[in-house]
């Protein structure tokens, strides 16, 4: 057996995939609608999705590298969600634990869902973070509510908070894909 690591990176809301094609740092190996996978050699693999995460698979200096892809980030995380993952080739069947999944045989299909499903999560947790901000400003308003029965936040900034949620159920329930099937 051989384990190798899979490492995801939340940078932003979202990522510019078409930008990216018209400068391709590395060799293509699998493009979808919300997901350019690119090869920089060998084993290596690069998962860049729509929505704001790239996954590195068995890329050495990959901080450095996903630094190249920041350009083409919206609304870029100021520090960037890491989740850390393992994928062992070459066990007697294929099997997901939440530290990593292990893989009869070397498949890029395999890998491009293991890779979906680590990118969706570090995504997922950076929105939990932007709805535990939204959340405590809702709580101080509501408490002013209940106390003074006055809303007191200027117009501009409930609109700002509106905006913030609306653009995280619409992050959540289309580009992340997460109501799709694999």
């Amino acid at each position: 057996t051989q384990t190798y690591s899979m490492n995801a990176y939340a940078m932003g809301r979202g990522m510019d995939l078409e930008k990216i094609l018209k400068k391709l740092p590395y060799p293509i190996a699998e493009k979808e609608r919300n997901l350019l996978v690119l090869q920089p050699g060998g084993e290596s693999f690069i998962f860049l999705y729509s929505f704001g995460v790239a996954v590195f698979f068995n890329v050495e200096k990959e901080k450095a590298i996903a630094g190249n892809f920041k350009k083409f980030v919206h609304a870029p995380i100021q520090k960037w969600i890491k989740e850390e993952y393992s994928v062992v080739i070459g066990t007697p069947q294929d099997e997901v634990t939440f530290d990593e999944v292990k893989i009869k045989e070397f498949s890029l299909d395999k890998l491009i869902l293991a890779a979906t499903v680590h990118a969706q999560s570090v995504a997922t947790e950076h929105s939990e973070n932007l709805i535990d901000v939204v959340l405590d400003q809702f709580e101080r308003m509501n408490l002013n509510l209940e106390r003074e029965s006055k809303l007191r936040v200027r117009g501009k900034d409930l609109i700002k908070i509106l905006g913030t949620t609306s653009l995280i159920l619409q992050q959540n329930l289309s580009r992340l894909a997460l109501l799709d099937k694999p």
